[in-house]
């Protein structure tokens, strides 16, 4: 009986010797479990810290570029409108530019049936522009030699030659007396010929003085010729 006490006593003492080893083999399979999961979290937690950061960029991105868009899509928007108000705007000018035109050659056929002979003769010359007409008379014919008086002979045709001006309220008359150098001096000249011609326009014709302006010039193109201007008050342009 005591042999047996004596070997299940033994038999304890060696299960009791053997626990600490179990508890140690437990701990480090803790351990390795534990490392394991920590080696799988920590690349994971960056992983995820790293899509977030490229999420909250690819955010940023696209806000930046709906506003880039909105930006380009008004200055678009801004263009089309600009572009349709010009093209509007040059149709416009066109209409009136032509309308003009019209009006001009309107005037020109009405001087050349207004003084048809003066026409036929040469004393007076019809040139119709896009934008004015112009009606040259010889000097001669217009002033009685050495004076500044006015040749009666043409007198009785320079409110025929205003006729444009009766037809179309919105012409204006610029009167150019040439220069001539032979004169004492040919610009006082000049000038008195220019006023004495618009008074008499004035006057004899009931012309509005607003209407008419007259100058002395050393344009050549006049040639000893005095110019009737036919032409509005502005020419259709963009800028008006």
């Amino acid at each position: 009986m005591k042999d047996l006490a004596d070997l299940d006593l033994d038999e304890q003492a060696l299960i009791k010797k053997s626990r600490p080893w179990g508890w140690f083999a437990a701990g480090l399979c803790l351990l390795g479990v534990l490392g394991l999961g920590l080696g799988y979290a920590f690349p994971l937690q960056r992983a995820h810290a790293l899509l977030v950061s490229e999420h909250e960029a690819l955010a940023q991105k696209a806000r930046e570029l709906d506003q880039a868009l909105g930006k380009a899509t008004s200055s678009l928007s801004k263009t089309e409108s600009e572009r349709g108000g010009l093209e509007d705007k040059i149709d416009r000018v066109k209409d009136a530019r032509q309308s003009l035109k019209t009006s001009i050659d309107v005037a020109a056929a009405t001087v050349e049936q207004q003084v048809a002979g003066l026409v036929k003769s040469k004393a007076v010359q019809v040139t119709p522009s896009d934008e004015r007409l112009d009606v040259f008379i010889q000097k001669k014919t217009v002033f009685l030699p050495r004076t500044t008086k006015i040749n009666p002979g043409i007198a009785s045709n320079l409110c025929k030659l205003l006729a444009p001006l009766g037809k179309d309220k919105g012409l204006k008359l610029d009167l150019l007396v040439p220069v001539a150098s032979e004169e004492k001096e040919p610009w006082k000249t000049a000038g008195e010929e220019a006023a004495s011609l618009a008074q008499e326009v004035c006057e004899r014709c009931e012309t509005a003085p607003e209407r008419v302006r007259a100058v002395a010039s050393a344009d050549p193109a006049l040639a000893g010729k005095v110019l009737f201007r036919f032409a509005p008050g502005a020419v259709p342009t963009l800028e008006r």
